[in-house]
């Protein structure tokens, strides 16, 4: 969803599947790392653990998804994703 709005860095995972091969990928693109898993216990897992993997690295924002939705981004109406987008917006 992300990517209809213009963040061409997005990058969506399937739980919280995320390996180290993928995370040095991440890193290396030197940028702020926004992780924001899904409102359930397998995205709250996949926040930590990018957090974990990156922090010492690279800046990394855990954006709560229960702010936005009770379920996954995927769920989105219009007015959440562009509440959302405000919020990257105003990450530095």
């Amino acid at each position: 969803k992300l990517h209809e709005f213009g963040y061409k860095n997005s990058v969506a995972c399937m739980g919280s599947s995320i390996d180290d091969k993928q995370m040095k990928l991440l890193l290396k693109l030197g940028v702020i790392i926004v992780v924001c898993g899904d409102n359930d216990k397998t995205g709250k897992l996949l926040n930590q653990k990018v957090y974990n993997m990156c922090y010492k690295f690279t800046k990394v924002i855990k954006l709560p998804m229960s702010k936005y939705t009770e379920n996954s981004i995927a769920d989105l109406d219009n007015d959440a994703i562009f509440e959302l987008v405000d919020d990257l917006d105003g990450i530095k």
